[in-house]
């Protein structure tokens, strides 16, 4: 299949699936040659076509999944559209640190790795194990451009849009950085502009290291350089240096300022990350940082092979794009790529219990978000604001607000 089924027809085919290996010893017993094949070809089409995993014989066994983009809700964590329940799963930052989930923000950019993405009312659903945090930079920000919305961190310019999630203590959203110390930078570098361009910005723990992660180039193996957007950087106190190849994403820690040729050194080189299991259907959400042609391009350092995709949109530098394939080899084989819009607004939703509530600022907080109700033309699907109390569970669609650490709702649904 070259591109995913729709949600309606994918949960029918699944239940098609699941209801002919359930028949298998039956199959088995009849003795039927013919009945035996086109079960395994049912099976095989499965695996070979389908983005979700497949359960395989009735043992619970499952081709396991993987994930990389920003978290846009919660209830179970929806990453590129798929709701992973991350209840049990070990949430971890990028130097490998434990995390409690609750950690976990709208806009941070996450690996997952997965059990099956099966339907669940139309909805993609699977139980993540794991779940990695994966900040672009760390470090204090400079030359804080409000009206030009970026700013410059270790030398790389950071440009913020009205998507860029905001931490709630940075009063003023992008006006407070400048007197915030170290923050962390969730997002992507684009190569069209030599930027990053950032899905969320985090105040800093106390004492964390600055840190720049992207894509390496111009790497001189006896000066010990190599360049990420338009900084240099050495890594001549380093000893070995893994995976470093031209276009590669690399994650170094950093001294505290740049040597006397302007460069910034190197004290360590952090964790490439996850990487999704040979034959493990992947989604990857990210900007393409070089293209050899429409069908075979790089996305966050991974290779691309779309040539037999269905492409929605015409991939280019620095466009963001959502892929959907099969890893094979190191190289994401893809069934669909869709271009992103750079003029649609990001949804975001949040489900979960109020544990606060003003009503006098209308707004209260769910998973850690805080929710504003008092936009015009909020509605509610099911009950109204006077039934909103601490304890009730809800469901929040929305935009950021003008601040960028509030989530602006359009519509809520109280679930009791």
């Amino acid at each position: 299949m070259n591109a995913h089924p729709a949600p309606d027809l994918r949960a029918a085919w699944h239940r098609f699936t699941r209801r002919v290996l359930g028949y298998w010893p039956d199959v088995l017993a009849f003795g039927s040659a013919i009945a035996a094949a086109v079960v395994a070809a049912v099976v095989a089409a499965a695996l070979a076509g389908c983005g979700g995993g497949v359960e395989v014989g009735g043992t619970g066994s499952t081709i396991a999944s993987f994930s990389q983009g920003p978290i846009t809700g919660f209830g179970s964590i929806i990453v590129n559209g798929v709701r992973y329940d991350e209840s049990a799963a070990r949430v971890e930052d990028d130097d490998g640190g434990v995390r409690d989930r609750s950690a976990l923000r709208l806009g941070m950019v996450v690996q997952v790795t997965a059990g099956a993405v099966t339907d669940s009312a139309g909805t993609p659903v699977a139980t993540a194990t794991q779940v990695r945090t994966t900040r672009a930079l760390v470090g204090p920000a400079t030359a804080v451009d409000v009206a030009g919305g970026r700013f410059t961190m270790l030398g790389q310019v950071v440009t913020v849009t009205a998507d860029t999630a905001f931490d709630d203590r940075l009063a003023g959203g992008l006006a407070g950085l400048a007197a915030a110390g170290p923050v962390e930078v969730y997002g992507s570098f684009d190569a069209s502009t030599g930027r990053y361009t950032a899905t969320r910005i985090d105040v800093a723990g106390s004492g964390s290291a600055s840190k720049v992660s992207g894509p390496v180039s111009q790497i001189d193996p006896v000066a010990r350089t190599c360049r990420i957007g338009g900084q240099t950087y050495s890594f001549s106190a380093l000893g070995n240096v893994s995976g470093l190849t031209e276009g590669a994403v690399v994650r170094f820690d950093l001294q505290g300022g740049q040597d006397a040729g302007g460069r910034w050194v190197v004290s360590r080189q952090g964790s490439s990350g996850l990487a999704p299991t040979d034959g493990a259907p992947a989604e990857l959400r990210g900007r393409v940082q070089s293209l050899a042609s429409a069908t075979s391009f790089v996305v966050e350092g991974v290779r691309i092979d779309a040539a037999a995709a269905r492409i929605d949109g015409t991939p280019a530098v620095g466009a963001s794009v959502r892929v959907s394939g099969t890893v094979n080899a190191g190289v994401l084989v893809a069934t669909r790529v869709q271009v992103e819009s750079a003029s649609a607004p990001q949804a975001f939703e949040v489900e979960g219990t109020i544990t606060s509530l003003n009503t006098a600022s209308q707004r209260f907080v769910v998973r850690n978000t805080v929710v504003s109700y008092a936009g015009p033309g909020v509605e509610f699907t099911r009950g109204s604001a006077t039934q909103l109390a601490v304890g009730r569970k809800v469901r929040v669609e929305g935009r950021l607000a003008a601040d960028r650490s509030v989530l602006a709702a359009t519509r809520i649904r109280i679930d009791d």
